[in-house]
């Protein structure tokens, strides 16, 4: 009895979703037209509240409307922002938006204008209101990050160098040394670890890299909330590891990363608050394959492997490319189609950091073979992977070491 009662709620729930998707449709059609225009009019956008409880889309979001607006693709002269102000995840950022942003407070009037955004652009396809994150959606992003120049300030904060200078007194970090901030996503950081595991990488491969760093003259932060494992570089002096072994404030974080002069860090979120700033970022351990090109002409990316389960054989990049497999944001999903994930070895990720170092210090040089490769590399990309836009560089001794995946 229990057990039909269960199938018959279910099935019910399943009619009412049904029948208010086909709500939302219809409204869509009868009033979305007008409510866009409207917002023409008035020279309104609006950015709903959607994943605002994560840092990379509470910065990108707002960003990519602004990209679209420097790019001449929309005309607006103020963006209302929807977002709960109880989930914003970094609230020095919030703060910080430039004043066309503007707030909208009152909880009924935010409520109201959330509705109006998903009657007017759910049929709007793609929209700038639509999730950063949103597969297919946003990947028109990476046609624009090239406006993201080194002079670049999209996050407005007040006297932001005195602020820096305190942050670097209070921590321990000299005034003197350049600052690189890294972050790795582990195992047990997050509730959703059915799906995004495999975004999680061993933090442990980063020592020779951080090694390297300090050896340059760079000073290592690490950033992110919840670290599980500490990161100990044998002998390595000009380290520190944020939220862990000393107590932050909020705006920490982002002060630090918007003062490195380059970012290591995957498809994590964290790195927006980078990207932002026109920081360069090292990518290093990045999933799905889709996703590589991180972000703009001046970064540089690895991938993590996919490896046959049953052959043991690693894929190559096309196999991985056109078949939807390297789209794939599910670690169940890719588990499923018979492949696991291969991390970065410490040697490949210390790689890729000290070419970011001699590109930023103008001492790179390209071979002939270099060239061919990348251009090989970047050539299998297909519109329906979400960076194909990019112009981000796969780092050259990954593609020398995997030139076999490249055909």
């Amino acid at each position: 009895m229990i057990a039909q009662l269960d199938c018959m709620r279910q099935n019910i729930l399943g009619v009412l979703i049904w029948l208010r998707s086909k709500l939302v449709k219809i409204l869509s059609v009868l009033f979305g037209p007008m409510i866009r225009a409207l917002l023409r009019c008035l020279g309104w956008t609006l950015l709903p509240s959607q994943f605002e409880n994560r840092i990379g889309h509470q910065i990108t979001e707002p960003l990519y409307l602004e990209l679209l607006r420097l790019a001449g693709r929309a005309r607006w002269t103020k963006a209302l922002v929807l977002w709960d102000p109880s989930k914003i995840a970094n609230q020095w950022a919030f703060d910080a938006l430039p004043e066309s942003f503007v707030r909208v407070k009152n909880a009924q009037i935010r409520a109201l204008l959330n509705l109006l955004s998903h009657l007017a652009f759910s049929r709007s396809y793609p929209s700038p209101t639509q999730g950063i994150g949103a597969i297919g959606v946003a990947a028109e992003i990476f046609k624009y990050t090239n406006l993201v120049t080194p002079n670049f300030e999209f996050l407005k904060i007040p006297e932001e160098a005195e602020r820096e200078r305190k942050v670097r007194i209070r921590l321990g970090i000299p005034l003197d040394t350049w600052i690189c901030t890294l972050h790795v996503r582990e195992p047990g950081q997050f509730d959703d670890e059915l799906t995004q595991a495999y975004r999680n990488s061993s933090p442990e491969n980063l020592a020779l890299a951080i090694g390297e760093i300090t050896s340059k003259g760079g000073f290592a932060v690490r950033v992110g909330q919840n670290q599980v494992n500490r990161v100990v570089p044998s002998g390595t002096v000009n380290y520190l590891e944020l939220n862990s072994s000393v107590p932050t404030q909020g705006e920490d974080e982002l002060l630090l990363c918007r003062a490195s002069r380059f970012f290591i860090g995957n498809s994590s979120g964290a790195l927006a608050m980078a990207v932002s700033h026109g920081i360069p970022v090292a990518a290093v351990n990045v999933a799905p394959l889709g996703a590589l090109k991180i972000w703009g002409p001046r970064d540089l990316a690895i991938p993590k492997l996919y490896r046959h389960e049953n052959s043991g054989k690693l894929a190559s990049f096309s196999e991985i490319l056109h078949t939807g497999i390297g789209d794939l944001r599910s670690s169940s999903e890719i588990h499923s189609s018979g492949f696991r994930l291969v991390e970065n070895s410490a040697a490949e990720i210390k790689e890729v950091v000290l070419e970011m170092v001699n590109r930023l210090d103008g001492t790179h040089v390209e071979s002939e073979l270099d060239s061919r490769l990348q251009s090989k590399m970047q050539e299998l990309f297909v519109p329906s992977n979400y960076t194909f836009f990019s112009k981000t560089r796969i780092g050259a001794d990954f593609l020398r070491r995997y030139s076999s995946l490249l055909s």
